[in-house]
């Protein structure tokens, strides 16, 4: 629902569409989405023009760089409007965005001025944005690999689909003094349900993890063999928090898994389709 996790891109011709409890597309989850229209408006009069939403949900908009509409909340489908002068035959740069929550979802945007009937703003007087697209993430976390227990040897870098290693002494880092190495992993998560979550680490040694910036789990030190710790956060389905693991081995046998669960989410290691790279 936060614009964050990347699918698809097309052109849409205007912005007209009630899905009812469908979706855009299949690609994407019923319930908990949202879109970015970014273009060019051309107006046909030179006036105060009203712009005007009709969502459901929540809803922003701006027209030449100016927030006219911002409605970012749940809500049944409901109408706002902003006004703004324009210049007939300018192009002028527009963004609406929006988000689904549950059940109905609907997305109209309309203008009217004192010689512009009030319609939905037809294709005819929208033109398609020529900025980059955005690229749609990939599953895993980014990971830095470094030579030292303080993170600051750096080796290489790559995206690992999940945490879950038991490395023995097959160290992932070559030319290591004492079997002495650090990881730290960073990227997105996001949650099935909406509920406090438990999140565990089984490590040998020491591990470090943030959830949304706060640190839910606190193990930085030298263990004798493999140890579970654990700390809770609430999540809302839908949403994508920043996650952070920061894991050393002080020698001997290493080991690292990132495991969850909630109230409807057995226990089991994040999965990749959880976790995003940056």
């Amino acid at each position: 629902m936060d614009l964050s996790l990347f699918q698809f891109v097309r052109i849409d011709p205007c912005i007209n569409f009630d899905w009812g409890e469908g979706t855009p597309d299949q690609s994407i989850q019923k319930d908990t989405y949202s879109i970015r229209w970014t273009g060019k408006v051309e107006p046909r009069y030179s006036e105060t023009y009203t712009f005007y939403t009709n969502t459901d949900d929540g809803v922003r908009l701006w027209v030449n760089g100016v927030l006219l509409i911002d409605e970012w909340k749940s809500q049944s489908a409901t109408e706002y409007s902003g006004q703004i002068d324009l210049e007939a035959g300018k192009k002028y740069d527009i963004k609406m965005e929006y988000y689904q929550h549950v059940r109905a979802a609907s997305a109209k945007l309309m203008w009217s001025s004192k010689s512009q009937e009030k319609e939905i703003i037809p294709s005819s007087q929208l033109y398609p944005s020529d900025g980059p697209l955005p690229q749609k993430a990939v599953n895993g976390l980014n990971a830095e690999y470094y030579g030292d227990m303080e993170l600051k040897d750096q080796r290489f870098d790559r995206i690992d689909e999940a945490i879950n290693f038991d490395w023995g002494r097959e160290y992932p880092v070559s030319d290591l003094k004492n079997g002495r190495f650090s990881v730290r992993w960073v990227g997105k998560i996001d949650a099935r349900y909406t509920e406090e979550y438990t999140f565990y680490t089984l490590s040998d040694d020491g591990v470090r993890v943030w959830i949304n910036n706060v640190l839910i789990i606190d193990n930085w030190q030298k263990q004798d063999s493999e140890v579970e710790s654990s700390g809770k956060i609430e999540l809302k389905s839908g949403r994508q928090y920043d996650i952070k693991i920061e894991y050393y081995n002080y020698g001997g046998p290493a080991s690292l898994k990132l495991l969850w669960s909630s109230n409807r989410q057995k226990k089991e290691v994040v999965p990749k389709k959880n976790l995003y790279a940056n």
